[in-house]
């Protein structure tokens, strides 16, 4: 079954699904949002005053804050993952913002982005002023015309945001990027879905995507059980473009031949440290900041960030009608300042979404650490087209569903 990107909300987790909510396709209605080459846009002041029209994305415009009758509102609603991440933003973020700009956020939360999208849907925003999705979301929310177009004008700090996460995974995630429409930012942190290996069983360092077809892994190998993650590698392995697949027939036989090595697939990743902890599996697939933490409970095991590692992200949006549409870009912004962005993910341990350059020399040591972290190095880094994916959703995740059983 398709599920959705983990998020780092959940990373931390050890109970959730990385993929635990929405299902790619389910409930997205891909329909006049995106008719003649247009798009539906709600645009509003800072004031709050909405205006709607139906623009071209390349022409949608909006209020900013340069406007002199801007009245700053006691508060704003931010909605979130809830739990330990929220308070973890409450605590290094959310207060700060207070302080600076006199505005208190009031946090909500939920518990699947399919909750929270049906929510806005059914009473067409109104309520919802930052929400805290994934990237995924981004490209379906789009799709039902639940976010607004995001201004950068209000959030300079998108330009510390490297090209891979500036520009939404290239387009990956946001339909409305090849027409310089932002509907969602990236962050706070990224993650990665790298190899991972028992440093005392798997000896030397495999180097390429091949060490998940070798033979000598045959029982001792766990890997995730999301069929895009799958069919991603398989096709990096094969050579093919992951987010372009010309021979699907090529990538069923290599997921095929790779079903036979493999004592289990995992659903939560709890489940793949439980195998990593008492040895039974030497080699699979595991987020990095689950690996950094196993290490260092003594769990011989490391990351390995191969060429086209998946890369995955929370993702913020500003829901059709938000009430404060403007304040929202500003806490966006703040969460994007780098002492603010690299505070989070020392707290998280995921790097931090802005680009290494900005980086406090005296916390670039310890981001240094972090499995997932890739330097400057993004091309090591790939993300899979969600639309993509979407387009074959029901042949792709019946034939995976055939292949992972054995068929």
């Amino acid at each position: 079954m398709g599920k959705d990107v983990l998020r780092i909300a959940r990373a931390n987790n050890p109970k959730m699904s990385r993929r635990k909510f929405i299902q790619l396709g389910t409930g997205a209605v891909v329909v006049a949002a995106v008719a003649a080459g247009g798009y539906y846009f709600f645009t509003q002041t800072p004031q709050g005053g909405q205006v709607t029209s139906a623009t071209s994305a390349s022409s949608a415009t909006s209020a900013t804050s340069t406007s002199s009758s801007w009245v700053k509102p006691a508060s704003i609603r931010f909605d979130g993952w809830g739990g330990s991440m929220q308070d973890s933003e409450r605590k290094i973020a959310f207060n700060g913002f207070e302080q600076e700009y006199g505005i208190k956020i009031v946090d909500g939360a939920y518990g699947q982005t399919s909750e929270i999208m049906s929510k806005i849907k059914a009473a067409n925003g109104g309520e919802w002023d930052l929400v805290e999705v994934d990237n995924d979301t981004i490209y379906f929310g789009t799709m039902e015309n639940l976010w607004q177009p995001l201004r950068l004008e209000n959030i300079p700090n998108h330009d510390k945001l490297p090209d891979i996460f500036k520009t939404n995974g290239h387009g990956a995630f946001d339909p409305g990027f090849k027409d310089g429409v932002f509907h969602g930012i990236p962050g706070p942190m990224y993650g990665t879905t790298p190899v991972v290996i028992n440093t005392t069983k798997v000896t030397p360092d495999p180097t390429s995507w091949d060490c998940l077809w070798d033979q000598k892994w045959k029982g001792r190998m766990c890997l995730e059980d999301y069929w895009i993650t799958r069919m991603r590698d398989a096709a990096v392995h094969l050579g093919q473009d992951y987010n372009n697949i010309t021979d699907v027939d090529a990538i069923w036989k290599a997921l095929s031949d790779q079903q036979k090595l493999v004592f289990k697939y995992w659903e939560s990743g709890a489940e793949m440290e439980t195998e990593l902890t008492n040895g039974e599996a030497w080699i699979g697939d595991l987020w990095g900041g689950r690996v950094q933490k196993l290490a260092q409970r003594g769990v011989p095991v490391k990351t390995l960030l191969l060429p086209q590692t998946e890369v995955w992200t929370d993702a913020f949006v500003v829901p059709i009608n938000a009430p404060h549409r403007y304040e929202a870009e500003l806490l966006l912004n703040y969460m994007l300042d780098p002492k603010v962005n690299v505070a989070l993910a020392l707290e998280f341990l995921y790097p931090p979404i802005i680009d290494s350059q900005y980086i406090p020399a005296d916390s670039l040591e310890q981001i240094k650490l972090m499995p997932d972290f890739v330097g400057n190095n993004y091309d090591k880094l790939g993300f899979a087209n969600t639309g993509y994916y979407n387009d074959h959703k029901q042949a792709w995740t019946e034939k995976w569903t055939s292949i992972m059983s054995g068929a």
